[in-house]
This record gives C-alpha cells, structure tokens and sequence, in this order.
C-alpha cells in the first residue's frame, strides 16, 4: 500500500444499516469492530454481530497530519448483504472482516 511516504495514516470505519431504501442508519450498538472502529493503522477490520439477512454499508475513511489543512478525507465503500448460510455465526449474528485495497 502505497502511503506517500507518510506513517501517520489513520484509518477508521463507519458502519450504516440499511432499509430497502436507503443506507443512513448507524449499526446496532451490539456490533463489534475488531481491532477497533477508529485509529486503525492497517485496513484490516473484524466485524462482528451482524444481523442476518441485512443489508450494510462500511466506509473507510483515512486520514494523515495534513488531512486538517485539506479539510477531506479520502474513503472507499462496500455495501454487502448478509446471508445466513456460509457466514460465520456469533450469537445469531454475523461475521465479517474487511479488507480494503487502495
């Protein structure tokens, strides 16, 4: 991943449930991100305790010491859809890890 030479990259994740119209809900506080949902160094993050049969949306955001002065962040979406076959189950919940490539 190509960090323009800076080591203060941030990243972070925001994660919104949807209905059949439209993707501005905050997810359930039940759900876990894992190793946290803000001040991520990599783009690797564990979610865990979706729904089943859900619809959601994850935004990466990053950020860096200049992210202020540009006053904007980069980031990147995914909507997925959970299903209950071939998905992990935790407490009659989902499994999820993202991996997002920039």
């Amino acid at each position: 991943m190509d960090t323009g030479g800076r080591n203060d990259v941030r990243y972070r994740v925001k994660c919104l449930k949807c209905t059949p119209h439209s993707c501005l809900l905050k997810c359930d506080k039940e759900t876990d991100f894992h190793p946290a949902q803000t001040g991520l160094m990599s783009l690797s993050v564990t979610v865990l305790k979706l729904k089943p049969y859900s619809k959601y949306k994850f935004i990466v955001f990053s950020s860096n010491g200049v992210t202020k002065q540009a006053k904007k962040e980069s980031s990147a979406e995914q909507t997925i859809r959970t299903y209950e076959s071939g998905k992990v189950q935790l407490n009659d919940s989902i499994s999820l890890t993202l991996s997002l490539f920039i």
